[in-house]
């Protein structure tokens, strides 16, 4: 009997451990060497001659056999029959290889370019798209030596298959070993979305874009490699191609943030508000809030998450000594603002303040 409690307990405890450490099932990585994981984003033509990346020699490979004016190729992550939405109210962190060959199949090419698309549909013909990519361009077949980063951090909806808006930042990146680590970290506590490329033999960071994140304009986003040349183009398979590698998507833990205070006056009495230390675990928010009603106060812990709408919904309330205090809110991180009239805050022997 003592044994079969003890393995009991045990395989409950390793039960539990495996249950800590389980990946998000939107997480995940591949070095390519099949297609499970992948489902093709655009449509190659009737032969696949337009642009195509395929699989070969364990990187996903581009070519493009036929001149048109949009060549560029592109897989979503999940399987080859459904994409997987990748949540934009969590944070999580894309790693990818991009190699260009030191020779191209033609003499000049300006615009060979190895990234990333975030993509959402948004409804009657609109789409939603964020992209990063590192281009390089190819004179006398030869790469040159300053490689260009590009994106667009703007997630708004717009009209077309794609979704896609013009370059927005641009950066020089020094050729190195032409194989280069292409980092996308979405930050959904800050609202904070960051481009980065590294140099994949030294992990030098060779350039970097961080601004404000627009991902919260949809629930969930689409992402997966992307890889393009020059319009009316072409990139004969065979000796040499552009390629990626090395594929990671995981889930980050954001470092904690303090949120704006809000200071007022409700009916004669003064209120604060003051939440510090909100930080973000999977989908849950926890922190401290101090609250002020007239000449009472109290600090407790808060907790919460992001809501449908994007906004961070926090809730706290005391015990012991510091029953009777509490607070519901409601708040815009994009603004640094909170709700109008969806806020409330209480104290013992006073009325609840609603701002």
């Amino acid at each position: 009997m003592k044994k079969s409690i003890l393995i009991t307990i045990i395989f409950g405890v390793l039960i539990g451990a495996a249950q800590l450490t389980a990946a998000e099932k939107w997480e995940g990585s591949d070095s390519f060497d099949s297609v499970a994981k992948w489902k093709n984003f655009v449509k190659q033509g009737t032969n696949g001659e337009k642009g195509q990346i395929f699989l070969l020699g364990g990187q996903v490979v581009y070519s493009a056999t036929v001149p048109t004016y949009d060549n560029a190729a592109c897989w979503a992550w999940g399987s080859t029959k459904k994409w997987t939405l990748i949540p934009t109210g969590r944070s999580w962190e894309i790693n990818q290889e991009a190699i260009f060959p030191e020779a191209s199949p033609r003499a000049d090419y300006s615009r060979a370019g190895i990234g990333f698309a975030l993509y959402a549909e948004s409804g009657r013909g609109s789409y939603r798209s964020v992209w990063a990519r590192l281009v390089a361009g190819y004179n006398s077949n030869e790469i040159q030596s300053v490689l260009q980063a590009e994106s667009d951090f703007n997630f708004e909806a717009r009209q077309g298959s794609t979704g896609g808006g013009p370059l927005e930042e641009s950066g020089d990146v020094p050729i190195g070993s032409r194989r280069f680590t292409l980092v996308f970290r979405h930050d959904a506590l800050s609202r904070i979305d960051t481009f980065r490329i590294k140099d994949a033999n030294t992990g030098d960071v060779l350039y970097e874009r961080i601004d404000p994140s627009t991902l919260s304009q949809a629930r969930d986003c689409v992402v997966g490699p992307w890889i393009s040349i020059d319009r009316y183009s072409t990139w004969p398979g065979g000796s040499t191609y552009l390629a990626a590698d090395n594929w990671i998507l995981r889930s980050i833990t954001p470092d904690p943030i303090s949120l704006n205070s809000k200071t007022s006056t409700s009916k004669g009495v003064a209120y604060s508000v003051a939440v510090t230390a909100l930080g973000m675990t999977g989908a849950k928010l926890t922190g401290t809030v101090a609250l002020t009603v007239g000449s009472a106060s109290a600090t407790l812990p808060i907790t919460g998450s992001i809501d449908k709408n994007g906004y961070f919904a926090l809730t706290a309330k005391g015990a012991v000594a510091n029953k009777g205090f509490g607070c519901v809110l409601l708040y815009d991180v994009a603004t640094g603002t909170y709700r109008a009239n969806k806020n409330t805050v209480t104290a013992p022997t006073q009325k609840a303040i609603r701002f």
